[in-house]
């Protein structure tokens, strides 16, 4: 079987920071930050990236993550200010802010156009099982995964980090579903507050007693793949017309960017120097 993990308790508070998230906002961004560092992790090319969107009808809307095999990750919640309140050493319970429909999208990108689209509606609206269920139903390939946000003290995200067990052709599918059972009795909860990683989180999750090799590790990062030349990309790639009008209008191109906040200008003089040459190459000039 192959045996992921991955934990993103810096990269999510970074993410959480940036968009101003409230607690349960906070704790759904991080485990679909969490999500997507595991689906990308089980692609099997190098360079291939993974888009996990989630849409929902309850209060977070939904969120987007993109998320690369080289450990970098961004991503956002629709609405940043849910926030259901909760005891101390209570669970923040994200799943609350999911409502009770909508759907979960994979997107692997493995280069060179090619490309492979899967999605699932949601139904225990708790996005580990749903993810278990996409795998199911659009992989057909046994999954078990766990995706656990646990707060320390004042701190919503104290820790954040998840599971994800498959079974491989030829492989055990009972260990597949003890994993299952040992993540939805709080195995994975337990290892994170007792700081438990690497072959002895594994242990806690009842695999059986076959060693472990591990084959890679490397460190997640939130790492934003927006520029300014790809904010004048987007310009351009409204069309002359378009572009045209802006200018008369507006004077100017101003936007942000969803995943880091990021803000990019373009000029009147460059919006204008712009529509010349996207002028001239229709032109043939």
């Amino acid at each position: 079987m192959r045996v992921l993990a991955a934990f993103s308790t810096a990269a999510s508070r970074k993410a959480r920071d940036s968009h101003g998230c409230a607690p349960t906002s906070a704790a759904l961004l991080a485990q679909g930050l969490t999500a997507g560092a595991l689906l990308a992790a089980a692609l099997e090319k190098e360079e291939a990236r993974v888009n996990l969107q989630l849409e929902c009808d309850g209060p977070a809307r939904g969120l987007f993550v993109d998320a690369g095999t080289d450990g970098s990750l961004r991503g956002y919640v629709k609405n940043p200010k849910v926030y259901f309140s909760s005891g101390p050493g209570e669970p923040l319970a994200p799943e609350r802010a999911l409502g009770r429909k909508g759907y979960v999208s994979v997107l692997r990108d493995l280069g060179e156009g090619e490309l492979y689209r899967g999605f699932v509606e949601l139904e225990a609206c708790e996005l580990g099982q749903d993810l278990e269920r996409y795998f199911r139903v659009s992989e057909q390939v046994e999954t078990a995964v766990g995706l656990s946000v646990l707060a320390d003290g004042a701190e919503p995200l104290g820790a954040a980090g998840g599971v994800l067990v498959q079974r491989l052709p030829g492989g055990d599918a009972a260990a597949v579903e003890r994993a299952r059972r040992a993540l939805r009795s709080g195995a994975l909860d337990a290892a994170l507050r007792e700081g438990r990683t690497g072959s002895a989180l594994f242990e806690a999750l009842d695999l059986g007693d076959g060693p472990l090799e591990l084959l890679s590790d490397l460190p997640l990062e939130l790492r934003c793949r927006c520029s300014r030349e790809k904010a004048v990309g987007a310009v351009l790639a409204m069309g002359l017309e378009e572009m045209r009008s802006l200018l008369a209008d507006v004077g100017e191109a101003k936007m942000s960017c969803e995943f880091c906040g990021a803000r990019y200008h373009v000029s009147g003089p460059e919006l204008r120097a712009l529509i010349q040459q996207v002028d001239e190459r229709a032109d043939g000039r």
